[in-house]
């Protein structure tokens, strides 16, 4: 395989996927950061009884996908262990 044969698509892939995850780490906490100033302005407000469990809703939800997102940083770096892995293995094979 080209790639594994000038080495330099595996430089590349590795610097792709450092700048995801520094890009994860700073889009998450600005993400939650920008929701919990909207949430605070949309609390002072009264959207009446069906406005306001329809707005509690929607914050629970959004609020555990935040806790879902902390998870996107371990599997992409299961993701890289085992691209690492299986690119090893295809070099030693010398296809």
């Amino acid at each position: 395989m080209k790639m594994f044969k000038d080495r330099k698509g595996n430089i590349g892939l590795a610097i792709a996927l450092i700048v995801s995850l520094v890009a994860l780490g700073i889009v998450i906490p600005i993400g939650m950061w920008t929701s919990s100033l909207i949430f605070s302005v949309i609390d002072a407000l009264n959207l009446g009884t069906a406005g306001n469990s329809t707005r509690t809703t929607l914050e629970t939800n959004i609020w555990n996908a935040y806790n879902l997102s902390t998870i996107l940083p371990i599997i992409a770096v299961a993701g890289v262990i085992i691209a690492a892995i299986t690119g090893f293995v295809v070099w030693k094979r010398g296809d």
